[in-house]
């Protein structure tokens, strides 16, 4: 047992430090530390890119773009947050290979291309909202026109949608309606009537006449030059469902 001392003494003083050390180093710059939350994601316009938040154990939000030939991840970026409101990570038509993260009032529009200390270029996208907050974000692009935005604004169980473009980063809005005390949830842009224009399906939480118990309720609505215009309401697909998934 004597004998075995001194070696022993030797590796936990000397050796295991030593391993714990350069695999810290390691794994600190070569970014395969791991990620605290990831809290969402999607692919860029192009498909080159893959974009992800991760929610540090401080709260901070930072982005990354991971590219899909030389599956080389970027350095983060950190994202501000409107308190406690929800993040949406959305593809933006009009950039490629880039994203756009909405945040409460605001959307960053982040591209591929790198700042001086290798983490993704951002410009914030100012939306003035006299109150609410966004909850989610989505962008359509209609052939020889500016992608158009679609934005679904809450406050408590208020909303409303919000429809405009990005002039030279400034908002120009086109559209508002649906509003009504109906606590949505979220919504998705789909094609189906065969017009240029996208259709917007809404998942809303409420009551209705027939069914007394607040569930999850379908409704479709239209976009014209006059606004959102209803389409269809449903009360319930036979069952109540859980969420509205896009089929391609």
């Amino acid at each position: 047992m004597n004998k075995r001392t001194p070696l022993i003494a030797f590796l936990t003083t000397f050796v295991m430090p030593a391993i714990i050390c350069l695999t810290f180093f390691a794994c600190k710059h070569t970014g395969q530390s791991g990620y605290n939350e990831i809290t969402g994601a999607t692919f860029s316009a192009n498909g080159e890119f893959l974009w992800f938040l991760d929610r540090s154990v401080k709260g901070q939000l930072n982005l990354y773009s991971y590219e899909l030939c030389t599956k080389k991840v970027s350095k983060g970026v950190a994202i501000p947050q409107s308190g406690q409101n929800p993040v949406t990570i959305i593809s933006c038509p009009d950039k490629p290979g880039g994203i756009c993260v909405a945040t409460g009032k605001y959307i960053f529009a982040c591209t591929n291309t790198k700042n001086k200390g290798g983490s993704p270029a951002c410009e914030k996208l100012s939306i003035p909202l006299e109150s609410g907050q966004l909850i989610q974000g989505a962008a359509a692009v209609i052939e020889n026109q500016k992608p158009k935005w679609y934005f679904l604004v809450r406050e408590g169980e208020y909303g409303w949608m919000l429809a405009g473009l990005f002039h030279d980063n400034e908002w120009v809005e086109t559209a508002r309606g649906i509003e009504g005390p109906f606590s949505p949830k979220t919504f998705w842009l789909a094609e189906t009537d065969g017009d240029p224009e996208p259709e917007i399906w809404l998942e809303v939480y409420k009551t209705t006449v027939f069914y007394p118990e607040p569930e999850n309720r379908p409704w479709l609505y239209d976009v014209t030059e006059d606004g959102f215009q209803k389409k269809w309401q449903g009360s319930r697909l036979q069952h109540p469902f859980t969420a509205i998934v896009p089929c391609p």
